[in-house]
């Protein structure tokens, strides 16, 4: 029987999580005035700009003492902000809305997979970059490659869902393995149960010229 495979869960520090909301401080102003038990904390973050002009000296204990909050309640305080925005991101979606288009992006790396809905002016074609380091957080890296990409009207309302994977794409392995899964070299579930080293081997030896 097939050693099932251990999966790879990406767990941040709060510095990390701090970091991500701090590359995206509009998303985060969305949680004032929700009252929030962190509203205070929120709006101080605000006012001191997330300490980007003390940037070298940012951590949770020296940012706890300049604030005059508790390091405990800080750290809860950060990580709840963090979970917050996805969820409002997800219920609310207009709350985040900006010039261009609905885009719902589908980020997975690894183990991890989180949704966002965002608004972008140009849909990036497949095997593009997209970069978002809000997202390190939940799902370990800020680089993403275009793997699909879907249109759906609702409502009279146009959505593009984008399938992004985490890391940095390779089109020629994609089409080996897109190969693979027709011939039945690979089977469906291959994709998600193996690691990716097993699955470069077995295109490997079955496509190595």
């Amino acid at each position: 029987m097939r050693k099932k495979r251990i999966k790879v869960l990406h767990r941040p520090t709060t510095l990390e999580t701090f970091y991500c909301l701090c590359h995206a401080p509009t998303w985060t102003e969305t949680l004032i005035g929700l009252n929030k038990p962190y509203e205070s904390f929120l709006i101080e973050l605000k006012d001191r700009k997330y300490f980007q002009d003390n940037k070298e000296k940012t951590t949770i204990k020296w940012m706890s003492a300049q604030m005059g909050f508790e390091i405990t309640k800080v750290t809860k305080w950060i990580k709840l902000i963090y979970e917050d925005i996805l969820d409002l991101n997800y219920h609310e979606p207009e709350k985040f809305q900006s010039i261009g288009t609905m885009h719902t992006l589908h980020l997975r790396h690894y183990d991890n997979s989180e949704l966002l809905n965002v608004w972008l002016q140009h849909t990036p074609r497949v095997f593009e970059r997209f970069e978002c380091y809000f997202m390190k957080a939940k799902v370990g890296t800020d680089y993403f490659w275009v793997s699909e990409i879907n249109h759906e009207i609702h409502n009279g309302t146009q959505t593009i869902h984008l399938t992004l994977k985490g890391g940095f794409c390779n089109p020629y392995r994609e089409q080996l393995l897109s190969r693979a899964l027709f011939e039945h070299t690979l089977g469906f579930r291959d994709q998600y149960e193996k690691y990716d080293f097993e699955i470069d081997e077995i295109l490997l030896s079955n496509y190595r010229m």
